[in-house]
């Protein structure tokens, strides 16, 4: 793989992550957002640009350890959190993620991350493509994540 990273490494990688990130309707995992924004949240202005969600998913979650993409996976969690927060609230700013918007962005990132594991799983050349014979030996792993393929 490209990053360098087996995919034993990314496993161990993707079980971090899992305890990492608080996504969870619970009173505890409300406590770790609040946490968690506020050491992202460096000016204290209780909202957050790209680069402070960057910088905080680099230097507080450590996901740079995962993934060579994080730059990607984390602009597109933050712009989609960001515009869906803006059009449910009304308001908000079309350039910061604030709070009520950053459990969105977390479920996103979350979501982004088990994306590019599972892709990163296909793509055994690195190429960043997908290819038939690659899809072919994937067949069995699309199931087990719960794909049905019915003529690979």
């Amino acid at each position: 793989n490209k990053d360098g990273k087996s995919a034993t490494d990314r496993k161990v990688a993707w079980e971090r992550i899992r305890q990492t990130i608080p996504r969870e309707k619970t009173a505890e995992a409300k406590q770790r957002r609040i946490d968690l924004f506020k050491k992202f949240d460096k000016n204290d202005t209780g909202k957050l640009s790209y680069d402070e969600v960057y910088n905080g998913c680099i230097e507080v979650l450590k996901l740079d350890e995962f993934t060579s993409r994080v730059r990607d996976i984390t602009k597109r969690a933050f712009n989609k959190a960001k515009d869906l927060g803006s059009k449910l609230e009304n308001k908000g700013s079309e350039d910061f993620v604030e709070f009520l918007e950053f459990r969105l962005m977390l479920c996103y990132l979350y979501d982004y991350f088990e994306l590019t594991v599972m892709f990163d799983e296909i793509d055994t050349s690195g190429n960043m493509l997908i290819d038939e014979k690659e899809f072919e030996k994937a067949v069995p792993k699309l199931e087990k994540w719960g794909a049905k393929i019915e003529d690979p």
